[in-house]
């Protein structure tokens, strides 16, 4: 939870929260879960943009994330849509359950604000509730980031970025050897850069990965 209270500043000020599904993950979701009894775990679930997409599309839905603040909103997301999941407030480098209990496990944006030794925590704990054969998604911060390499270094690779969005957190940027290590126990079924670009100029590039893969 060492990050809890920025997390709640962030989800309180709201300015920059989402509220749309990334097409990344519909197009993971509907490329593996044709059938309704798929139980999945949104791990670090924020606001809960995807939650309601998971159960929109009437999967068994569970969320958890470290600040109150996004579970409130996700809440009161679900609650507006007549939507139902299971919150929890949780790290996702220590999940409240069991062993093999999901079909699927997505990450969006959360082990990028990560240190290396919760990124691998979180890694482990992902494939400890997956099934043998259960899909993951991650979307990870790319190398290839025109903010990589700003700010204060406070592990390699990972930043404190200076402006107010994510203000105090640090940001993590994955290069493509990285993601192949760090992911060993997976098989990577997908990988892509999603990029987009930014004025002045349309110089600045907003780069992520992201990543299917399937428990081995």
């Amino acid at each position: 939870m060492k990050w809890k209270k920025e997390w709640d500043r962030f989800y309180k000020e709201r300015r920059y929260v989402m509220w749309w599904p990334s097409e990344a993950v519909i197009r993971w979701t509907k490329r593996f879960f044709s059938e309704k009894q798929v139980k999945i775990l949104d791990s670090g679930c924020g606001n809960g943009r995807h939650l309601i997409f998971f159960a929109k599309n009437g999967f068994t839905t569970y969320g958890i994330d470290i600040s109150n603040k996004s579970l409130g909103l996700a809440r009161e997301f679900l609650k507006k849509e007549g939507l139902d999941a299971y919150l929890q407030q949780a790290s996702c480098t220590n999940l409240p359950y069991k062993d093999e209990e999901f079909d699927g496990v997505a990450l969006f944006g959360v082990l990028d604000h990560l240190l290396a030794n919760d990124i691998k925590k979180a890694e482990i704990e992902t494939g400890r509730v997956l099934k043998n054969g259960g899909k993951v998604f991650f979307s990870l911060r790319s190398t290839r980031d025109c903010d990589y390499g700003k700010g204060k270094e406070i592990e390699e690779n990972t930043f404190l970025i200076p402006g107010d969005v994510e203000k105090n957190l640090p940001q993590h940027f994955f290069s493509y050897d990285e993601i192949k290590e760090l992911f060993s126990g997976f098989t990577l079924d997908h990988i892509e850069a999603e990029e987009r670009l930014y004025p002045e100029g349309f110089s600045y590039i907003y780069s992520r990965w992201m990543i299917e893969a399937t428990k081995v």
